[in-house]
């Protein structure tokens, strides 16, 4: 019993190792032209003698019970076969096909009722040879009298049970005329998912390039060979990317992911080749997911715009491969260069050159801010990062860094940013890119997207946290480096800009039925201040900064302060966007506390004004009159009064043309001012009056209206 289980297991082992070794195709004809073909179908070259291997023949008696009988002629293979690589045997006396060339064995004399295998077994006692085969083609019938029979593209690993499902008769005739392209060829044998040898052009969406010609899907292992007429290049996008099982790259094989271009790998990745995921000065990028395993090295570009002044040609970067050398690579800053690390302790930038550059290598999942003299494409050089990343309990200094870290998209491919899949434990839900067209960090809301080899912001609320970026998230995108946009419900997008450096910057108030009026970690954003240069622009809320600023829905007023910082002295323009996502008929209205001008921003959407870097930040306030949300509409007066720092606005629907006159009483009842209002716009009337309880009557031809307000 010790005896067979040891057998066994040899035969298992032989199995696991050579089941991609193949009988690939038959020829019986007239006289002696007899053929047996034989080839690798799998993704590694095989040594034919180290376990030898057997080329076998089961004739007459034998074929009808071969597990109690010896092979008839066992003859031992020798040499190895790469991948997609075919021997050929032939009776000694074959002429026909008179192309074909092969090595003589005495198994290829059969009659065409014979059993013909591959074997691991080194003796031929009884029972042997068939106990340890790994291939056989014949089942002791008179199955192959003069025909041809070669295997099906799609059959990538022995049998020890001939099934007919897995071949295809053809006529000799057929195969004595075929040329070196057509499966009936005795020489060659077309393997799904092998990339052919004579492709006629580098697209890998072109069936004719591939061996069976059939284009991979996501359930089909695909091997490159050295060799081929035209190395194939990715050609599936965003919308349909490029797809396959296991990819093995062989020695002296070559494939590129285009820019734009997207590749799934659902199985493992082995690369021995050249594997390139290009970037170009378009700012985009190739892309490639792989779900298991990668190996060998594999090179993801980065363009790099090249900086004309202080001001541009920033970028964060982050390599996309594991934790690579800066040193000797090709992001190794010059004299005129930059290279640096963000330090949130210290809230300062550490230079590569300056002596307190904390890293010797591109650690995975931190990001680096760079800017170069020159343009160029740079590359990141290891293998592929396709693992989860976790950092715990990152640094939060209060008062100078506030938890600011830079991270870094891992992967070669994009993320899609707190989407569920992420761990942000005492994180904040809201990321920061840096658009370099804008000189301004860009926020990214759940959802949203990352580019490839980018650096990005995250901010942690406490010294206690873990942050995974996980490879579930990876997505094929086609957003541009550094640039990401999404679009909220109920969300006002304001965005400054000017015509004088081309920079601009971006906040974004939104009303959501799970919004605080402080700060929630989950989907608002502090600000993030970009360059010294570019306009910058933030709301204000309990004396905290927002670049994002959810609130509950507004029903009557609100009043929020809009804080500005000009770049540089030049006119600007202040520009509304996603007012169609609120209540028709609500209002959101844009005060100028310098110029006193109030702008319905439903009616006039962009707002024109002069910044000078030395004007104080408190410059604007933004109005919300009536209902925000479109999914709490109600039945409410179309009169609307309310204060803001001692400051007193009315505005009435449906007020009479004329004026109307407002009184201002005291719980008491007396009166402590009174005036007149314009129909039909937002008035707005300094009080001065000390904090209190005030009540407020409005009177018309239509009547009197009266409403209670607080002043602080």
């Amino acid at each position: 019993m010790i005896k067979r289980l040891i057998v066994l297991l040899a035969v298992l082992t032989a199995y696991n190792t050579y089941g991609q070794v193949i009988i690939s195709e038959y020829y019986e004809g007239s006289s002696s032209n007899k053929w047996i073909e034989v080839t690798n179908v799998g993704p590694t070259t095989i040594d034919l003698t180290s376990p030898q291997l057997y080329l076998s023949l089961f004739a007459n008696a034998a074929a009808d019970d071969p597990a109690n009988s010896t092979a008839n002629n066992h003859n031992a293979m020798s040499g190895s076969l790469s991948p997609g690589q075919v021997i050929l045997y032939q009776n000694s006396s074959a002429v026909l096909p008179n192309y074909a060339s092969g090595t003589n064995s005495s198994s290829c004399n059969f009659n065409g009722n014979d059993l013909i295998v591959i074997s691991s077994s080194s003796t031929n006692t009884t029972g042997d040879v068939w106990a340890a085969r790994l291939d056989v083609i014949g089942d002791g019938s008179t199955w192959g009298s003069n025909k041809a029979f070669y295997r099906n593209s799609n059959i990538t690993s022995a049998n020890t049970t001939y099934t007919t499902g897995e071949w295809t008769q053809a006529t000799n005739s057929a195969v004595d005329n075929a040329s070196n392209t057509d499966p009936e060829y005795l020489g060659t044998h077309l393997i799904e998912g092998f990339w052919s040898a004579s492709a006629s052009t580098s697209s890998w969406s072109t069936t004719s390039n591939w061996d069976d010609g059939n284009v991979p899907t996501s359930s089909i292992s695909v091997v490159l060979r050295s060799g081929a007429s035209n190395d194939p290049e990715i050609s599936g996008d965003v919308g349909t990317p490029s797809q396959c099982d296991d990819l093995t790259i062989l020695s002296g094989a070559t494939l590129t992911v285009p820019v734009d271009k997207c590749l799934t790998v659902n199985g493992n990745l082995s690369n021995s080749g050249t594997l390139t995921i290009a970037s170009t000065s378009s700012n985009g990028n190739g892309s490639i997911i792989v779900s298991g395993t990668a190996s060998g090295t594999t090179t993801v570009q980065r363009w790099v715009e090249a900086y004309s002044g202080d001001d541009d040609g920033w970028h964060l970067i982050s390599s996309a491969v594991d934790d690579m050398a800066i040193s000797g690579s090709d992001f190794v800053p010059g004299g005129s260069d930059d290279l640096y690390s963000w330090d949130e302790d210290d809230y300062i930038w550490r230079n590569y050159s300056g002596g307190s550059f904390p890293y010797t290598n591109f650690n995975k999942g931190v990001g680096f801010l760079v800017a170069y003299q020159a343009s160029a494409t740079k590359a990141f050089s290891g293998t592929l990062n396709v693992d989860d990343i976790t950092f715990s309990n990152l640094t939060y200094t209060s008062g100078t860094g506030d938890g600011w870290h830079l991270l870094g998209n891992p992967y070669a491919s994009a993320l899609t940013w707190n989407d569920g899949n992420w761990t942000l434990t005492n994180v904040g839900g809201v990321a920061k890119v840096y658009d370099e067209s804008a000189g301004n960090y860009v926020s990214i809301s759940a959802n949203g997207f990352i580019p490839s080899t980018n650096g990005f912001f995250v901010q942690v609320s406490s010294s206690t946290n873990t942050t995974t970026i996980p490879k579930a998230a990876r997505v094929h995108n086609a957003t541009d480096n550094y640039k990401s946009t999404n679009v909220v419900p109920e969300t006002l997008n304001l965005t400054v800009s000017n015509d004088g450096n081309g920079f601009s910057d971006i906040t974004s108030v939104g009303f959501r039925d799970d919004a605080n009026t402080y700060f929630d970690w989950d989907f608002d954003s502090h600000k993030l201040f970009g360059q010294v240069t570019a306009p910058q622009l933030w709301t204000v809320s309990e004396d905290e900064e927002y670049s994002i600023n959810n609130l509950p829905h507004v029903f009557e007023s609100l009043v929020l302060p809009l804080n500005f910082q000009a770049g540089i002295n030049t006119d600007y323009e202040i520009s509304a966007d996603g007012l169609e996502s609120f209540f028709i008929n609500s209002e959101i209205l844009l005060e100028d506390l310098f110029t006193n001008q109030i702008i319905n921003l439903r009616e006039q959407p962009n707002y024109s004004f002069y910044g000078n870097v030395d004007d104080a930040n408190e410059r604007f306030l933004l109005h919300f009159y009536g209902i925000t949300s479109v999914d709490n509409t109600n039945d409410n007066t179309f009169a609307n009064i309310y204060t803001s720092n001692n400051i007193l606005y009315l505005k009435h629907d449906e007020m009479p043309k004329d004026k109307s006159l407002v009184g201002v009483f005291s719980t008491t009842g007396q009166k402590v001012l009174d005036f007149t209002i314009e129909p039909d716009i937002l008035n707005r009337v300094e009080l001065n009056l000390p904090a209190g309880i005030y009540i407020v009557s409005l009177s018309s031809k239509l009547g009197v209206i009266s409403e209670k307000v607080v002043i602080n």
